[in-house]
């Protein structure tokens, strides 16, 4: 996405959302948690603001989701990546 600044806010500016795979779904997930993916989250927008994106909209219009690979889990690891995003949901919208 860094090499696409000037494309991603004139997405973001007609309302388009952008879609953070943040929560890993290998065995770092064990390993982090959602105050780590929080600091990942921000420094992500922090990058893209570089490239002249508004960090305004970037942490407006987001989706959060687990990175790809969720089908390939245990049900147990599964209920891991989706508690993680649930929980760095939490996190971001209580700023």
């Amino acid at each position: 996405m860094l090499a696409y600044g000037e494309e991603l806010e004139g997405f973001l500016r007609r309302g388009g959302c952008l879609g953070w795979g943040l929560v890993p779904t290998s065995e770092p997930v064990a390993q982090e948690d959602a105050f780590f993916l929080r600091e990942k989250f921000y420094e992500g927008i922090r990058r893209l603001s570089r490239q002249g994106v508004s960090p305004d909209l970037l942490a407006r219009q987001y989706l959060l989701t687990p990175s790809c690979g969720t089908g390939t889990l245990s049900v147990a690891q599964c209920e891991q990546v989706y508690r993680t995003t649930a929980e760095l949901h939490t996190l971001l919208s209580s700023v």
